[in-house]
Formats: structure tokens, sequence, C-alpha cells
């Protein structure tokens, strides 16, 4: 499999989140079409920024609802960032422009328009969107289930009162090996990497954290044990991580089944015009 990453920097609009310096990421020009054949995967990376209002205008009703009961700043821009992210990849995969593409967000628990994302206008194109401490991630995958997680490493306190909580037995035994100031990084990497497992089988938090196992090293994602869900995971199940979220941050990908390809893109073209 191929993996593809060139640089971008941040450029520290939004005064309130750290500002660091990103891997490299590839760069596309605005107007650039990105056709995304079989077996492929793209993340299009980006900061949430509240300077840019605008971006709401590229919003269905449904998502400008949904942002209109954010009140906290910082969570506000992280979700109008990643849905006019969201809209633009696919925007830059189909020809069509953010205010074209048609996204449903149905829940399987309610009537609310919180769940999954899926693309209506390309059906063969799965999606994932994450954001975490001002780092906004989206994945397009062509031709197999896809999701993504980033999380920062701020957040974790206190690994060793999560670990059970989150890992299996032998994960556990896994993060308490390191020393103690290494345990919040193995753990955060832990629960990214579950994270971005149950958001491609599309379950959520049904199956618990501490169920599912990932962090054996050799060992594909298996359900350590098996909740009452009737959830079986794809034969073909991989996850691994990613390198461009930049210092202080994780990121994982899954997919349903082994990818060809897998590029990390900075997504400040498309969110420039």
């Amino acid at each position: 499999m191929q993996v593809t990453a060139i640089t971008s920097r941040r450029d520290g609009r939004d005064p309130r989140v750290q500002k660091m310096n990103s891997p490299p990421l590839s760069r596309l020009t605005r107007t650039q079409v990105f056709p995304l054949t079989e077996g492929r995967v793209t993340i299009w990376w980006a900061w949430a920024d509240e300077g840019l209002p605008e971006f709401s205008r590229l919003l269905s009703p449904q998502e400008n609802k949904r942002l209109a009961q954010y009140r906290n700043d910082v969570l506000k821009a992280e979700f109008l960032t990643g849905a006019v992210l969201l809209r633009s990849a696919l925007g830059r995969h189909t020809g069509l422009s953010p205010t074209e593409v048609r996204i449903a967000r149905e829940c399987p628990d309610c009537d609310a328009h919180h769940g999954r994302p899926r693309s209506l206008d390309a059906p063969e194109l799965d999606v994932s969107v994450s954001h975490a401490g001002g780092r906004v991630a989206v994945a397009v995958a062509h031709g197999m289930r896809v999701g993504v997680d980033v999380e920062s490493l701020s957040r974790v306190g206190d690994a060793n009162s999560l670990v059970d909580a989150i890992c299996s037995p032998l994960e556990a035994a896994h993060v308490r090996k390191h020393d103690v100031d290494r345990q919040p990084q193995v753990l955060t990497d832990i629960w990214t990497q579950k994270e971005a497992v149950l958001k491609a089988l599309g379950t959520g938090l049904r199956i618990p954290a501490r169920h599912l196992e990932v962090a054996i090293p050799g060992s594909a994602p298996k359900l350590h044990t098996n909740p009452d869900t009737g959830v079986r995971l794809p034969t073909g199940l991989t996850v691994r991580p990613l390198t461009a979220c930049g210092p202080g941050y994780t990121a994982a990908l899954a997919t349903s089944t082994s990818p060809v390809e897998v590029r990390e893109l900075a997504g400040e073209a498309l969110l420039s015009g």
C-alpha cells in the first residue's frame, strides 16, 4: 500500500488553539479535480477556524440547525470546519460545488440529523469526519467502509484510571508495561484506533470499547468479547496510524479492506474558495 504525505503549516488564526507545525502534506490547487478510484483513500486535514462564519452559507438547513446548538465556540468551529471540509472534499472528488453536494446523516436511534455521514451523490464513496483540539480530518474512500479519528493528547489525564474502561485485558497489560509518562500516548493511540474502527462499522459505542481489541502487534482488530449487538467485523478490516495530524495529536484510519493507497492532503485549498 502506498502512503503519500507533503508540508503544511498552520497560520495560527485561532489564538486559543496551540500553534504547531504539521508534518508534510500534499497540496492541490483550488481548481484541481481529484477523482478517487477503487481501493484508494484520501484524508483531508484542516484547522478549525472561528474567523470564517461565512462557511455556514455552504451548509444544509439541517447542518446549520445543528451548528446553532453548539454553545462552545471551539466545538462550533470544529463542527463548521468539518462539515464544510466534507462538502468540499466530496465536491473535489465528484466535480460538484460544495452547495450541490448532498449528504445524509440519519441516526439509527432517532430522527436527529447527527448520524454517520453518507454521500447521496456518489454511493461508491464512503466518508468519515473527526475533530479534536482544533484539528479536523475528513476521510473519503472508494469501494470500502472508512472510519477516521483524531485526538488531542492534552485531553488525556490519568491514563491508569481509564485503562480498564477502554482496553481489553491484553491491551491494558500493553499500556501498563510502559513508563507512567508514556502511558497517556499509548492509551490515546489505542482509543483512536478503536474510534476509527467503530466509525467504519457505524456502530458507535453500542460496542463497548473494551470489547474491541486493536493494539496487539501483528494481529487484526477483533472483538475480544462479542456483546449482543449482532455486529461482526469484516474479514479484511484494517486499522493504521496516520502521520499528518501534527505534534500533540494522534490519529488513525480504519477500512473494511486493505486500501491500495492512502493520501493525506492539506485542506486549505478546499476551504479558501
